[in-house]
């Protein structure tokens, strides 16, 4: 575990280090950001939950809760907050509301399962651990990545300067990320490329 952490510390260090005090927007909150992750990652032994949300101007809008034990990530789940103006209930997706589902998708529950090789209870929500971990593809779902790598991307990727796009930072979760990624110019519509975390917690 010591050297993993290290290693993520001199990755992280030789990011940000090779290049002029302006590599990354928000470089100072970005740095500011990482010590409060460090100082949660030894606190918490590296093993935590973070919870990741987003949405679409189609009236759909998911959350992915991302499960991490000693720095591996052992479990990803995943439900939709609302699916085709839809939104999930209180209590659960249950009967009346798949049912609602399909009647704004015109379709049957048996046309949904044909055209989509799933039933709908099993895309509206799902987890993966152990060997499953992984299996859904192209689901909406947050990638699986430790926080480590989160920080990582963002210092290689979502929040480097750059010509003919917007980055934005936010570190609302006690210090750490909350927001992390850029949308490039004259976009329209579900542009937002990056990360969004509601929440942060030891496991």
């Amino acid at each position: 575990m010591k050297k993993t952490f290290n290693l993520f510390v001199l990755v992280i260090t030789l990011i940000l280090g090779s290049c002029d005090d302006n590599l990354l927007e928000h470089q100072s909150s970005f740095e500011r950001s990482q010590n409060a992750w460090l100082d949660f990652k030894s606190d918490s032994d590296n093993s935590y939950t973070y919870t990741t949300t987003g949405g679409s101007w189609t009236g759909t809008s998911w959350n992915t809760v991302i499960a991490v034990d000693g720095g591996q990530v052992i479990r990803r789940t995943f439900s939709y907050t609302a699916f085709h103006d839809v939104v999930k209930p209180t209590s659960g997706w249950d009967e009346v509301s798949r049912n609602d589902i399909l009647a704004n998708m015109s379709m049957t529950a048996g046309e949904f399962e044909e055209a989509y090789d799933r039933k709908l209870e099993d895309v509206l929500e799902w987890q993966e651990e152990g060997e499953t971990l992984g299996s859904h593809e192209n689901s909406g779902a947050a990638e699986i990545m430790t926080l480590d790598e989160v920080y990582a991307m963002s210092a290689s990727n979502w929040l480097v300067r750059g010509e003919n796009r917007q980055t934005h930072f936010e570190a609302n979760n006690n210090g750490m990320i909350s927001l992390s990624g850029f949308v490039p110019d004259n976009c329209q519509d579900d542009c937002f490329m990056g990360i969004r975390i509601v929440a942060i917690a030891a496991l």
